[in-house]
């Protein structure tokens, strides 16, 4: 093969391998946001007393984008379960949301 040739090939291989990368190139990581503040929500009186409020959180709705879920009155499923809200927690590839639950 030519000089020439090779040299084309490289370069072929060279932008493919950009392509590949993306825009980030080696060792950049993506890293996204959390969403903006909660809005303050006004649970009202609960249904009973055994019901916890649940908040409200964002939920991903595309990739710069969030729709609110509004929080709820929620019961608990057998005598004695503590609620854990739902939380955004930060990992290497960005803010994934934790749905909470009953323990």
């Amino acid at each position: 093969m030519s000089g020439r040739a090779r040299r084309i090939v490289l370069g072929c291989c060279l932008v493919g391998l950009a392509i590949a990368l993306g825009p980030c190139g080696l060792g950049c990581k993506a890293e996204y946001r959390p969403p903006p503040a909660a809005p303050e929500e006004s649970p009202g009186v609960a249904p009973d007393s055994q019901y916890t409020w649940a908040l409200g959180y964002w939920r991903k709705a595309g990739p710069h984008e969030w729709t609110w879920t509004p929080g709820r009155w929620i019961a608990p499923p057998h005598d004695g379960a503590v609620w854990t809200e739902g939380h955004y927690q930060h990992t290497p590839d960005g803010y994934i949301w934790i749905d909470g639950f009953w323990r």
